[in-house]
């Protein structure tokens, strides 16, 4: 009998953020590889990032044939300034003629060799980051190849710029598959549709702990108050504060959750002073086991993937926005997925915890329409 035909193994390059390390990012990038482990197991995968060497060991067998590199983050960062239309000049004369920046031929040498490039989730690529121009100029020039195959899924692509949106304006059209996580970047990428995070691949249960939620009482509160991204920690932690308080909190009936080491530990001593010992779950242990979910919890989250999955694993809260044209747009898009949680400001009112809403029934269908792109991508 003969054997069945064996698909040639393809060069996949994702380009991502993860290795920081930060939850959010390290679920979706595991998400795709082992997704790809499962219907791609003989290709090769490059995974560019900032951290490559925390990535390795963060995503270490996830794809029998991973390699992490930084190629493209470096070209951004080796820009002689951090204009956008510096830093794009500079990648794409790079990727055009390698030699120009001689120490990154060889991991240039696999982007321009590639089967498919694709930029997975994440919301990396905006103004406040001018450097990442580098990426997207990465994507224009693989997209202008008719022997690659370019997409982009999950993207949080503001806040923009007049400079970003050029390069975004050549971009869009090129693209084999573009989709974007929320409506405010569907204006910045031409002809991208908006469509469930990248998260959702895979399913919702890969990223829960349920056998570790249990050990909380009912109506536990979960506090996950984020040190990076704004500068207005005290004003955070009294926020925090006043809502716990609203809510009737006492020792032993909350937890504090670390999403991105070592900055979500800021309110543990100030809550420590004021509502007596509590359980705290490192990113170590949620990065392996999952966020510990479950429902008749009251979380409060500022960060934007664990609002999107404790609402779809059942929990009620509230989400805190740390920066407007950013942490707002992304709390707004868990919303449009079907969360309830009210989202404030810093230094807003105490709230009563809004529900789940009717995320954890559209969770399915979340997931079924990031696998659909996912077949589309690498058909």
């Amino acid at each position: 009998m003969p054997r069945p035909l064996r698909r040639r193994a393809r060069r996949v390059y994702l380009i991502g953020v993860a290795g920081h390390p930060n939850f959010g990012d390290e679920a979706i990038t595991r998400g795709w590889l082992r997704w790809l482990a499962k219907h791609r197991p003989h290709d090769e995968v490059w995974l560019d990032v900032p951290n490559p060497g925390g990535a390795a060991a963060l995503h270490h067998g996830q794809h029998p044939h991973l390699v992490t590199v930084d190629t493209v983050h470096r070209l951004g960062w080796e820009a002689p300034t951090e204009d956008v239309a510096e830093v794009a000049a500079h990648a794409r004369g790079v990727i055009e003629e390698p030699g120009r920046s001689p120490r990154w031929v060889a991991g240039l040498d696999a982007l321009r060799t590639a089967d498919s490039v694709h930029l997975i989730g994440g919301g990396f690529v905006h103004a406040r980051h001018p450097n990442t121009a580098s990426v997207v100029v990465a994507m224009l020039w693989a997209a202008a190849r008719p022997d690659i195959r370019t997409a982009v899924t999950g993207a949080g692509l503001t806040p923009s710029s007049p400079e970003l949106d050029t390069l975004y304006g050549e971009l869009g059209p090129l693209l084999d598959v573009a989709a974007v996580r929320d409506p405010d970047s569907a204006t910045v990428l031409p002809g991208s549709v908006v469509a469930p995070d990248d998260v959702w691949l895979g399913g919702l249960e890969q990223h829960l702990d349920r056998r570790g939620a249990q050990r909380e009482s009912a109506h536990h509160v979960m506090v996950l108050a984020q040190g990076d991204g704004h500068d207005r920690h005290d004003q955070l932690t009294a926020t925090v504060v006043a809502q716990m308080e609203a809510w009737g909190v006492e020792s032993g009936q909350y937890s504090v959750v670390e999403a991105n080491p070592p900055v979500d530990g800021h309110v543990r001593e100030t809550l420590e002073d004021r509502f007596g010992p509590h359980r705290f779950y490192p990113f170590v242990e949620v990065n392996a086991r999952g966020l510990p979910v479950a429902p008749g919890q009251r979380w409060i989250s500022t960060r934007y993937h664990p609002h999107l999955l404790a609402a779809a694993g059942g929990a009620s809260g509230v989400a805190i926005t740390v920066s407007d044209g950013y942490y707002d747009v992304k709390h707004r898009a868990v919303e449009a997925a079907g969360s309830t949680w009210p989202v404030v400001g810093i230094g807003s009112t105490p709230v009563d915890a809004g529900g789940p809403g009717d995320l954890p029934d559209r969770a399915r269908q979340h997931t079924e329409a990031v696998t659909d792109l996912a077949n589309r991508i690498y058909r």
